[in-house]
């Protein structure tokens, strides 16, 4: 009884030690079949370090290619987004698809009737999930790393991010074997280094892969983070309670998860709640136990607060029994072993 009295407490399922986030499966991005087709947009930023005029960096990549471009700006609106986008679309072309998240800058009416001129689709990450766009994200941190190394060491900063771009541009990718360079342009780039892909050593490491392999390899690394994680929403069902944690900054003694929610649909790697709001399910928890149960027995409310709480110590009450709930008194089973002293006590005399 007392077991099912914890599991029941609601004021237990609601502390912030019980709950645990779910692992959404990850979901294979479908690859593009030609470079400059489908790019992510993302700002980094603010830099405090940095000019005023240069505090933000709004940064672009191919999908297929993993072409980057950065630019810093001094601002994050709709207006400086467009103006980088038609930079770069007048030497590279209009691409099929952009990705981005959800910020004003990229979802404003402006905004949004630049890319219907230009023929784009639009896909918006799910909210406070940024590992939907991992593409931007991953290349960001080197984004920053770069300025960080560069600061510390006394280097110029843009020449920094200069260089890194362009070693980023002409090192053969991991999967594909190629560069982003000649994915992009048709051809490798001229330099004054012996390309590491030309010695004799390299060239099986560099060796390149068709896009039927490379996609064999993505699918497979997905697949074995999935396993490893257990990462699944099939222990969410319509009709439970969940909890979603709150996105921004929480006070400390506030709890970082909301009051539970009933979910309505589960989607692929999401589920929408009673509130009409769809949360990816790494931002939920499964309320543990019944916390919606209430113990309406006023005795056994009574026996079992005594027993947790120290009012009643034996935890038996005046029936003689831990519960009586059910009308039933249940007796702890003993042990029916014989009980013989140890051997390496028999030249001691014991006092009872």
């Amino acid at each position: 009884m007392v077991d099912r009295y914890v599991r029941n407490c609601v004021a237990c399922a609601q502390s912030d030690k019980s709950a645990k986030p779910c692992f959404a499966p990850i979901l294979p991005v479908e690859l593009p079949d030609r470079p400059w087709r489908k790019l992510a947009i993302d700002f980094i930023g603010p830099f405090s370090t940095l000019p005023a005029r240069e505090a933000y960096a709004v940064v672009l990549m191919d999908y297929f290619s993993k072409w980057p471009e950065v630019e810093f700006v001094s601002k994050i609106s709709t207006e400086v987004v467009i103006e980088f986008l038609e930079n770069v679309f007048a030497r590279e072309g209009v691409p099929e698809t952009l990705v981005s998240d959800k910020g004003v800058q990229f979802t404003s009416t402006k905004m949004a009737a630049f890319l219907k001129r230009n023929g784009i689709q639009h896909v918006r990450v799910a909210l406070y999930n940024p590992s939907s766009n991992g593409l931007i994200e991953r290349f960001n941190r080197v984004v920053k790393e770069t300025i960080q190394l560069a600061l510390k060491s006394g280097i110029p900063w843009k020449e920094a991010v200069r260089k890194m771009l362009s070693s980023y541009r002409e090192s053969p990718h991991s999967v594909k074997g190629k560069m982003p360079f000649e994915l992009l342009r048709g051809r490798k780039p001229s330099t004054g280094l012996v390309p590491l892909w030309l010695m004799e050593r390299n060239r099986e490491k560099f060796k390149v892969v068709c896009d039927e392999e490379m996609k064999n390899r993505v699918l497979q690394s997905q697949a074995k983070f999935n396993h490893n994680v257990r990462s699944s929403t099939g222990g969410l069902k319509v009709g439970q309670s969940v909890r979603v944690k709150l996105p921004g900054f929480v006070e400390k003694g506030k709890s970082q998860w909301s009051e539970p929610k009933k979910i309505v649909r589960v989607l692929r790697n999401a589920v929408k709640l009673d509130d009409g709001k769809v949360w990816n399910v790494r931002r939920v928890s499964i309320c543990r136990g019944e916390p919606n149960v209430v113990i309406q027995d006023a005795r056994c409310r009574e026996e079992c607060s005594g027993y947790l709480f120290g009012s009643d110590p034996t935890g038996m009450g005046e029936s003689g029994c831990l519960s009586n709930y059910d009308n039933e008194c249940e007796v702890p089973r003993r042990s029916e072993r014989n009980k013989t002293m140890p051997t390496y006590l028999k030249d001691y005399v014991i006092h009872k």
